[in-house]
Formats: C-alpha cells, sequence, structure tokens
C-alpha cells in the first residue's frame, strides 16, 4: 500500500472484505459503506476490557465515506505501520467498517529501524467472537455487545466452569 494508490487499495480492501463477511456470517451485509478509524493499543488488555473500550470509543465516532477517511489516511500514512479493515456494525442498509491501524511509533526502537521504509500492511478481518466454532457462520455484529452475544458469553462461561471442575475431579483421582 503506497501513498498513491491509498483510495483503490482500501476500495478493493473494502470489497474483499465485504466479500469474506458475506461468506462466514448469516448478516445482511450492505455494500453502502461508511468508515471509522481507531488505532490499535500497544497495551495488552484482557478481552473484555478491550471490547468494551473499543465500543465506547467507535460510538463516539461519526462514520464517514472513504472520500474523507483518504484524507485522514493521508496525514497517518508515514506512522502507518499495520492497516486492519474489520466490519464494526452491519445493518440492512449500511455497513460500518474500522480502519484499525498500528502505529510505527507502537514498534520496538530497534524494530522501527528495520521496517521504517516498509509501506505498511493491509488486511481484511472476520473476527470470531471466543464461542465460534469451525463451520458455523457467525454474527458480524457480536463486538456491538447484542443479545445473542452475551447469552452466547454466559453458556460459554458454564461451560468452561464445569469444564474446570471436571479437570479438577481427574486431577483428584
Amino acid at each position: 500500500m503506497t501513498k498513491e494508490t491509498l483510495f483503490t487499495d482500501l476500495t478493493d480492501a473494502s470489497n474483499s472484505l465485504l466479500q469474506l463477511a458475506r461468506e462466514l456470517s448469516y448478516n445482511t451485509i450492505s455494500n453502502n459503506c461508511f468508515y471509522i478509524i481507531s488505532e490499535i493499543p500497544r497495551e495488552l488488555f484482557d478481552f473484555e476490557t478491550k471490547l468494551r473500550k473499543n465500543n465506547r470509543n467507535n460510538r463516539n465516532k461519526n462514520p464517514v465515506k472513504l472520500n474523507e477517511v483518504i484524507a485522514d489516511m493521508e496525514i497517518l500514512y508515514p506512522i502507518l505501520y499495520d492497516v486492519n479493515l474489520v466490519i464494526y456494525k452491519s445493518k440492512k442498509n449500511i455497513t460500518i467498517i474500522e480502519i484499525r491501524y498500528f502505529s510505527r511509533n507502537s514498534l520496538d526502537v530497534e524494530y522501527r529501524k528495520l521496517v521504517e521504509n516498509n509501506p505498511p500492511m493491509l488486511h481484511c478481518k472476520v473476527v470470531y467472537p471466543p464461542y465460534h466454532k469451525d463451520g458455523e457462520k457467525v454474527d458480524i455484529n457480536w463486538e456491538i455487545g447484542n443479545l445473542r452475544h452475551h447469552w452466547n458469553m454466559f453458556k460459554l462461561f458454564f461451560k468452561v466452569r464445569r469444564m474446570e471442575t471436571e479437570m479438577d475431579k481427574r486431577l483428584k483421582l
């Protein structure tokens, strides 16, 4: 991805993401895309803290069209190391794509010197929830914390507790 090809690269990546999401989820995915930008923090949080913090930050952002995002991405370009496109929210008439970027400033100094002349990497991702089973289609909106997600996390919690109890029983034998 270069600064000159930023628009075409993000357009192509968005189309690839939409196609991937349609294959892997049962949600209706609209071609009417809006975008938000967020930085991937270097700090390591536990899963739920990271998810809550990300959702809180994204709720306050106004989704915009790709043309408007390109201006911000061109400003950020010198510090971009890795760019990930993820569907943040999908409704019948609109799809909000989150552009998550990892800054070169977050890298270790030695590694930053090694990759300073490399162009940023670009990836499209469909994020699976922790309770996802192979071959099963996913609810693309699970990260927002809808009712189905909370129910599945509740079931997963008790499944894990039951497995821990069984392991404890086996270890005592």
